[in-house]
């Protein structure tokens, strides 16, 4: 036998006992290699090890579990063969990727129809501000404020107090147009 390294003697070993024939060679190869000696003593242990080991049990419905398996082998060929296609493969691969993207589609069609819902809350709770606003009496009222709320403080010239002042003691009376507000002014006020 005309083997070169250790590892067609293992292979060999591995399958059946060794022969004296492939044994007398094996030998004269490990003279020639003796770092290998070792190596294949271990080697021969762990195999006469593994040969008193007793058989594997076969579970008992082994063979009805091999047989159905080489039956959905064999519809899984006569279908490649066919073509392929079938409703019911096609179904089950599909189904679960239909769900997840009904699922998404849900929950973005959730998400805008709450967005929209609290924009339109938004835009009526501005309109509601607007409103309060708009029914407010204009600015220019309240530029002359001071003077109206002093008009009943000061003594008046039936009671023998003098004149009346439209400004309160101690102002100069600074009359201008009156001011021009705008309605930003406005809203930034309330």
């Amino acid at each position: 036998m005309n083997i070169q390294n250790d590892h067609g003697w293992r292979e060999i070993r591995w399958r059946r006992p060794l022969t004296p024939a492939e044994t007398a060679c094996l030998r004269s190869w490990l003279a020639e290699h003796p770092g290998e000696q070792a190596a294949w003593e271990d080697e021969e242990a762990l195999g006469r090890l593994l040969e008193g080991l007793p058989e594997a049990p076969v579970s008992s419905n082994f063979t009805a579990r091999v047989l159905q398996a080489v039956e959905r082998e064999d519809r899984r060929a006569a279908q490649d063969r066919r073509g392929g296609f079938s409703w019911r493969g096609w179904w089950g691969r599909a189904l679960p990727r239909l769900a997840w993207g009904g699922t998404a589609a849900a929950l973005v069609l959730v998400s805008v129809h709450q967005y929209q819902s609290l924009e339109r809350a938004r835009v009526a709770r501005d309109m509601a501000r607007i409103a309060l606003v708009s029914a407010l009496p204009p600015a220019e009222i309240f530029a002359d404020f001071e003077v109206i709320s002093q008009l009943g403080k000061h003594p008046s010239p039936e009671t023998g107090g003098g004149a009346v002042s439209p400004e309160p003691p101690g102002r100069e009376a600074k009359r201008g147009p009156l001011p021009n507000v705008s309605d930003e002014a406005l809203y930034a006020a309330f």
